[in-house]
């Protein structure tokens, strides 16, 4: 029951007065809850601060921080557009140096370096006459029967002379390589006039035998341990020979596929590579003094796609070269259809110790189909192009030889010579160095690895001012804008989850 004069309840909250008119006291200010347009500022304050905003503005990349930080809309504007032109520049400019890049695209440096002394190159002669008339063979049937498939009649005897019986006290075996040996061409004290080497004597013992397509052939200097260098340019100071051909010995039959030429042929080459007489050389005539100068040249190519050399392993050859390669596919096709080595091919391939040599009848009946049918393409030989190609380029002039008073000294050294024989027979040539220089030409790629980059940080710093750095900082934007998209939707759902817990009680 309630006291009389005081009431406990209210009939209405309004008719209350305030606290102010009830006490005589100021109510405390309270916090008021902040505005819409407050909440607006916060809120684009904070949009501001966003990862796109942090990273242009303090990204060292020109033109971002500007359009950030413009105080006004016209300013943003203008950086927009400039940054975008920029920008667009580079995009082309980096393009086109894709472009470039990808098309694979060389060039060419020539360049010509001087030397004290230059390696010399080994010097490969042969004899236009493959085999030497010889009374022992054309006087022995059995040898003229075996050699007649590839050579005719050549080593019948002439007109008269005695008819050919089969011998057996012969310095020679019937077979391809000792009748090679023994009527091929033969460098030795009867043949070889005179030698020098920068002007002191050599001998047939500095010369190395080799068998080719001209059957036996010499190489000078073909030692690989031998190191001979010319240190003074100009003949004289190189290598001087006088050769006599013993024309009256040869035996060339056109009829047989014989040549009708009378000399030497001349091969200038490096050492590590074999000789290829059939498609290089110089013909050296009798009767004349060539004087051979050379130069030595040095390719090097491109690997693909920039070029198309390329270095194939050989079996029997240190060095990639393509004569050696082409020697070494001969020899195997040449196994694989006569089941025989060519003799001009024992140095390629090595099938046992004593290879079984084609005959002169394997070779008339199935080597030669198979070299015609290597030319025309029907048994490929995939020799590619070396990546470092070595050549002597050679200048040829000549003079006449002897002169009369070389004629009568000649003469007196030797008795049994006559001066037509000597003009008839004799080659005299000298092969040096024209200047101790050699000439470089390489291919290089036009746009490398580092060129690449090189342009791509020039355009993009000229253009922009990006650099390592500004990718580096991009790619920490991009990896730090999902992490806060993911935590700003995880902070917006806990508050929704939170208001509706409230809104529940």
């Amino acid at each position: 029951m309630d006291k009389p004069g005081c009431s406990t309840q209210v009939d209405d909250i309004e008719d209350l007065p305030d606290y102010e008119t009830a006490t005589g006291f100021k109510a405390y200010p309270s916090r008021r809850k902040p505005s819409a347009s407050v909440q607006d500022d916060k809120k684009e304050e904070e949009e501001q601060k966003s990862p796109e905003y942090e990273f242009a503005s303090s990204t060292t990349m020109h033109g971002l921080g500007k359009i950030a930080d413009a105080p006004n809309i016209p300013a943003r504007l203008v950086w927009t557009v400039f940054f975008l032109v920029a920008f667009g520049y580079a995009v082309y400019l980096i393009t086109q140096t894709f472009i470039s890049y990808f098309n694979w695209d060389t060039i060419t440096d020539v360049k010509l370096e001087f030397s004290e002394s230059l390696e010399f190159p080994a010097v490969t002669l042969c004899n236009f006459n493959k085999y030497e008339r010889k009374s022992e063979v054309s006087q022995n049937f059995d040898a003229i029967d075996y050699m007649s498939p590839i050579i005719g009649n050549a080593f019948l005897p002439d007109t008269g002379g005695d008819i050919p019986q089969a011998q057996t006290d012969v310095p020679y075996s019937v077979n391809l390589r000792s009748i090679t040996d023994f009527s091929g061409f033969r460098l030795d004290a009867d043949s070889l006039m005179d030698c020098t080497w920068k002007g002191v004597r050599c001998y047939a013992e500095n010369f190395t035998q080799v068998y080719t397509t001209f059957g036996v052939c010499y190489i000078f200097n073909a030692a690989s341990g031998q190191n001979l260098v010319q240190t003074i340019p100009g003949a004289g100071n190189g290598l001087h020979l006088v050769v006599d051909v013993k024309k009256d010995l040869y035996s060339e039959d056109l009829e047989a596929g014989g040549n009708s030429d009378v000399g030497l042929k001349l091969h200038v080459h490096p050492k590590y590579e074999p000789p290829e007489l059939q498609t290089q050389g110089i013909a050296v005539g009798p009767g004349n003094h060539a004087y051979v100068g050379i130069s030595q040249v040095t390719y090097v190519n491109e690997i693909p796609p920039w070029g198309i050399c390329e270095t194939v392993q050989l079996d029997h050859y240190e060095r990639y070269t393509f004569s050696a390669c082409m020697l070494e596919c001969k020899a195997h096709h040449v196994q694989d259809e006569c089941s025989c080595t060519a003799l001009e091919l024992i140095g390629s391939v090595q099938l046992e110790s004593d290879p079984q040599i084609c005959s002169p009848r394997q070779i008339a009946d199935c080597v030669n189909s198979v070299y015609q049918r290597i030319q025309t393409g029907d048994l490929p030989c995939y020799c590619p192009t070396p990546c470092e190609i070595v050549e002597y380029d050679t200048t040829v002039s000549y003079a006449g030889w002897p002169n009369p008073k070389a004629s009568e000294s000649l003469i007196r050294d030797y008795p049994d010579r006559s001066l037509d024989y000597l003009k008839e027979n004799w080659v005299v040539f000298d092969v040096y160095y024209k200047q101790l220089n050699f000439q470089k030409i390489e291919q290089k790629r036009k746009t490398s690895v580092e060129g690449l980059l090189s342009i791509l940080g020039g355009c993009l710093g000229l253009c922009i001012g990006a650099s390592v750095v500004s990718i580096t900082e991009f790619a920490y934007y991009l990896l730090l804008r999902p992490a806060k998209f993911i935590m700003k939707r995880t902070k917006k759902n806990t508050s929704t989850s939170r208001t509706n817990i409230i809104q529940v009680r």
